[in-house]
């Protein structure tokens, strides 16, 4: 997608980021070792959690996650894009569903597709889209007299000026 779509690098480091947002949490609950990182990353205070009294089929959660996510990250992309998408999402899932029972390959599709949502959602709280990016164009130091940018980690402004929320 980042190439089809001709994504700018900035764009490109965020749909990277975001995607690995969802796919990581969609996916944390099933592992004993490893945290969420809600409350790690600025703002990400909730995701959807699994059902406890329910199994899921953890690869059909990610292939939900990531299609679901990406789809969602490039709203204006290409039909061919998202025809690409889509075939890669089923590609997986006719693998999966010959081995997985159908009701824990639903539940784990609909787990998958909800904590992707909350993660786009989580990242439109920036008051961006990742296809409004723009670099920042700006003379450091003139106005505030300061050698370095604002914020130290990564400071990217849509046009109207909005600073990144959550990952400054």
């Amino acid at each position: 997608m980042i190439k089809t779509e001709q994504s700018s690098p900035p764009v490109a480091a965020r749909t990277y980021g975001m995607t690995a947002v969802a796919l990581y949490e969609a996916i944390v609950p099933g592992s004993r070792e490893h945290r969420s990182l809600v409350g790690q990353l600025n703002a990400l205070a909730s995701v959807p959690q699994p059902d406890p009294d329910k199994k899921y089929h953890w690869p059909t959660v990610a292939n939900a996650a990531l299609a679901h996510a990406i789809c969602g990250l490039f709203p204006g992309a290409s039909p061919d894009s998202l025809d690409a998408i889509s075939a890669q999402e089923r590609t997986f899932a006719m693998a999966f569903q010959s081995s997985v029972p159908p009701p824990i390959f639903a539940h784990s599709v609909a787990h998958g597709r909800a904590v992707a949502e909350a993660v786009l959602a989580w990242a439109a709280t920036e008051g961006m889209r990742p296809s409004t990016i723009a670099p920042i164009h700006h003379r450091w130091g003139q106005a505030s007299g300061s050698r370095r940018p604002p914020c130290s980690r990564l400071l990217c402004c849509n046009p109207a000026g909005a600073r990144c929320g959550p990952w400054c």
